[in-house]
């Protein structure tokens, strides 16, 4: 067997555990059939199952298998066939149009696709026997081994620790005891080594808070670890021996598969590797420490900063901000090392030493952001929202290796015990910085994302608790499920925060920063469109901004967008660049190297193209059928004109401005006279004599876009003006005859195809935030629909536009995720939506609207009757909101998982508190993905 894939079986001194097996694990037959099977079309080679994954409770970060499922295929059968196709039109596009500069989001799923294709299948299966009969450890090796090891497979012993000690206190708050979990990076790392050289090993796991007065301390006084009996690494005879260089050196010399794994493949030396480990490691742990009034927390402090290369000197005014810079260089010089190699890993299609001494301190720093533990501004965070998206590819890549599982006993990336002995000792040395309070709810939290620990407390019927944060710890406990970080009861939920500026350091060269115009499905305040919809997550909208990022992510630029609010611009984005318009960009390409804002598209598409050969590649028009000037009038008489067919029959004073502009962006010239019926009628007229041009602009094109296989500056512009009238046309904003309906349904089939072919493109995803047509289009229909209400409500007033941002909310798959996770955290995924409309629901009269109002709070998607409206309105009274999640980038976390930041509260306390903010002056700022 290959890799480590000898499964190390529990001790004879280990208690009975067997009810503590991951449940799927054990029972799942899915999971026994892939144990068994030498060959499967179900299951390429090397590729884990996602049943497996299942089982062992998920945990993992951007999965090859959930990237390709979206490029076609349905399951692992399929997993195959999508690779390949998948790989060979990225590297079309990527290599032959843009040459071999490809962005970490592309680079990513290469990466972790060609590392499945090119796994063994004995690998596989090897790995697939270990999971499914993996049981955790309860205890330790409390008694010596009884027998010398076999021969070629030696004992390693390895310092392990628990997730909790459930010691009713302190960091462990009331979590039970968990399983011991390999932890001394060493002993990892040493492990790593012999599993990848095929060498089997046999862990010997002993608990830190025991061992030291235990069999180990007899068969081996200096208490070193690692330590080692048997070959290779040890001695002939069955003498412990240890210090990892020693051990590592001995086995070089006995085996030499174990030479071979320790050479340099890749183009980064171990020491290249540490460097950059240790500053972005010991950076992130100092952050906290900042400021600290303790000796021994200041001690402390000086030590992380002189291992992560830093001057403690510095004043704490610009410490943390040299601090927080330096751990962002290290994630952005990690995330380039990475995407600058041709396979999933430094050394290639397999691991080199490299990548054994990088992969344990990057699992690390991941715990550490995941957990809350690192304070940086942008928390909580992960790699990807730092600019270091493809690191969570390369940890999951090394978590699908059987030597991974062998060496820390977990297919995850989140892993609780990995950072208790460090919060202990951090509690202990500065704990003014470090709070035990604190560091609980942060430990808790990554215990709620451990699948080991999590399965196997729940296998023996317990439950993991926490002290309130406002409560002593002796009265008040409260489940993980229900763990409230409450906001002062006179303070209005905000059930979706807004992070702060960025920092005060100009961005890294090549990595502009973008600010966005952005806004919200509903912002949950009474307003005519929202009614009382529950506030949404803020998302990007404005098409200028979306073509600069479509044109910098087709140009390979990577980019970090903050979210500008259209509602109430941000303090620090206005006293930056006090023009405020967007998009705006600081950095280049697009901006300027000294630091400060630019904006104006046209100025900064100019910048881009001088600046940067691929972009100026990416900003030509290619295609014959349109230009620039005809999409943009086209586009114009698309979306202007639907909105114009709502307004022009107003007779409110307000609305006179309003039609005359949309008027004119529709291209229509003003007829003296004119009655509103007329132009309405011809704003319908103008808009689908647009679709059809574009239609058979786009029919008679030789590839998916306008300009042949990958789009052009034109393909850019249409794009965002097509996608934006889609909107407007499938949730009926406007009055064409048709009612809500499709591009299909006007006879434009191929636009449907075209959107349909933007939306599987990186740069798609990378601009908009979104892998669907319908995901975070609510906003963009909110942003007409609030400004046509507020200019002719005598023809667009709540009756008319209420019902149709109902059908837009009801579409947005994120909006829905989002709510579901505010009001109700556990409502299965088939109920009803929030946003209770469908375009055949729509209320024909006033107390329909308001009826339906009503219900889009009660998570119905069914017409009510009089009994049941008043069930749903008490079913929302006394409905728990279990958490509220802080928004995060999908891409990015490893889980999907999204932290609760506030308590258990009503839903009617909910809707009353958000009532309330839009008289009470908030904080605004830009959400940085």
């Amino acid at each position: 067997m290959r890799g480590g894939g000898v499964r190390v079986a529990p001790s004879s001194s280990d208690p009975e555990y067997s009810n503590a097996s991951l449940e799927a694990a054990s029972s799942s037959s899915s999971l026994q059939a892939a144990s068994t099977s030498t060959s499967s079309t179900s299951t390429p080679a090397g590729a884990i199952s996602e049943d497996v994954v299942s089982a062992q409770g998920g945990g993992r970060g951007v999965k090859a298998a959930s990237l390709l499922k979206g490029k076609g295929g349905a399951g692992n059968g399929a997993l195959v066939a999508a690779s390949k196709s998948f790989l060979e039109d990225r590297r079309k596009n990527g290599e032959e149009n843009h040459g071999a500069q490809t962005p970490a989001w592309t680079r990513a799923a290469w990466q972790a696709a060609e590392g499945k294709q090119r796994r063994r299948e004995d690998e596989d299966r090897a790995y697939l026997e270990a999971v499914g009969a993996y049981e955790p450890r309860w205890e330790a090796a409390d008694e010596a081994p009884q027998s010398p090891p076999k021969p070629n497979a030696p004992r390693l012993a390895v310092i392990a620790v628990r997730a909790s000690y459930g010691h009713g206190s302190g960091i462990d708050g009331t979590c039970p005891k968990g399983p011991v979990m390999p932890y001394c990076i060493h002993c990892t790392r040493l492990s790593l080594i012999l599993c990848e050289a095929d060498v089997p090993v046999e862990l010997v796991l002993l608990d830190d808070a025991t061992f030291r007065d235990g069999w180990f301390k007899t068969a081996y006084p200096k208490l070193q670890t690692p330590a080692m009996q048997g070959t290779p690494g040890g001695l002939e005879s069955s003498e412990w021996v240890g210090d990892f260089a020693s051990l590592l050196d001995r086995a070089k010399e006995q085996n030499p598969r174990v030479g071979a794994m320790t050479e340099q493949r890749g183009p980064a030396s171990v020491e290249d590797v540490k460097r950059l480990g240790d500053r972005l490691k010991y950076a992130l742990i100092g952050i906290r420490l900042i400021g600290t009034k303790t000796t021994r927390g200041k001690e402390f402090l000086s030590e992380c900063l002189s291992t992560a290369g830093l001057d403690f000197t510095t004043p704490d005014d610009l410490l943390r901000d040299m601090v927080v810079t330096a751990a962002l260089e290290a994630v952005h010089e990690i995330d380039a090392l990475i995407t600058s190699t041709p396979g999933a890993f430094l050394g290639g299609d397999k691991p080199d030493i490299a990548d054994v001494f990088l992969a344990p301190m990057l699992l690390y720093t991941h715990n550490l952001l995941e957990s809350g533990i690192a304070a940086l501004p942008q928390q909580p965070c992960g790699f990807a929202q730092l600019g270091g998206a493809s690191v969570l590819s390369y940890l999951d890549a090394w978590t699908q290796r059987p030597s991974w599982f062998t060496s820390f006993r977990t297919t995850s990336m989140v892993n609780a015990a990995l950072l208790r002995p460090l919060v202990s000792r951090l509690v202990d040395l500065a704990p003014d910085a470090y709070s035990t309070e604190e560091m609980a709810v942060c430990l808790t939290v990554l215990r709620r994302k451990d699948p080991v620990y999590a399965q196997a407390i729940q296998s023996r019927g317990l439950q993991c608790t926490i002290p309130d944060a406002t409560d002593d710890a002796s009265t008040s406990q409260k489940p993980v499920s229900d763990m409230a970080l409450c906001e002062p009861e006179d303070d209005p939920l905000w059930p979706f925060p807004l992070p702060p500026p960025p920092l005060i350091t100009p961005p890294m060269p090549g990595v502009p920063r973008k600010a966005v115009l952005s806004h919200r499905a509903s912002y949950g305040a009474g307003a005519v469109v929202d009614g009382e919809s529950p506030l949404g997550p803020l998302v990007p909208f404005c098409p200028y901004c979306m073509r600069l990022g479509l044109i910098l992510a087709e140009a390979r630029v990577p980019f970090e967008t903050y979210m500008i609010d259209s509602t109430n611009k941000a303090s620090w984005f206005l006293e930056a660049f006090p023009a405020g318009t967007t998009p705006a960009i600081q950095g280049t390409p697009g901006g300027t190297s000294t630091g400060e804002w630019v904006g104006e598209f046209e100025t900064i598409l100019k910048n881009a193209s001088d600046q940067n050969p691929q972009v100026a590649a990416v900003a030509r028009v290619r295609n014959t059928a349109l230009t620039v000037e005809r999409v943009q009038a086209l586009g114009g008489a698309m979306s202007y004109g639907l909105w114009l067919t709502l307004v022009a029959e107003s007779t409110c004073e307000s609305a006179s401005g309003f039609i005359a502009f949309t008027r004119g962006g529709a291209g229509l010239e003003e007829v003296s006279g004119e009655s509103g019926a007329s132009l309405r009628d011809r704003a319908i007229e103008g808009a689908l004599s647009a679709l059809r041009e574009a239609e058979s602009a786009v029919s008679s094109c030789a590839g998916p876009f306008l300009a042949g296989d990958a789009p052009d500056l034109v393909d850019v512009y249409l794009s965002s003006m097509l996608h934006f009238s889609r909107i407007c046309l499938e949730i009926g904003l406007h009055k064409l005859p048709q009612g809500a309906c499709s591009l299909a349904d006007l006879g434009c089939p191929s636009l449907q195809r075209y959107l349909e072919a933007w939306v599987k493109r990186d740069s798609w995803g990378y601009s908009y935030k979104s892998t669907s047509l319908d995901e975070n289009s609510a906003a963009s229909a909110r942003v007409a629909a609030d400004m046509i209400a507020t200019s002719a409500p005598d023809v667009c007033g709540e009756d008319v536009m209420y019902p149709v941002m109902c059908r837009a909310r009801r579409r947005d798959s994120a909006y829905q995720k989002a709510i579901r996770a505010v009001l109700m955290p556990t409502m299965p995924t088939d109920m009803g939506d929030v946003a209770s409309m469908t375009s055949k629901e729509a209320p024909t009269s006033e107390s329909d609207a308001t009826s339906s109002k009503k219900e889009s709070v009660s998570l119905s998607s069914d017409t009510r009757t009089e009994s049941n409206d008043k069930a749903s309105s008490k079913s929302l009274a006394t409905a728990p909101v279990v958490g509220v999640p802080v928004p995060l980038d999908a891409a990015s976390r490893n889980s999907g998982e999204q932290a609760s930041v506030s308590g258990a509260v009503s839903a009617k306390k909910v809707l009353k508190r958000r009532k309330s903010m839009k008289s009470k002056s908030k904080t605004n700022a830009a959400i940085c993905i």
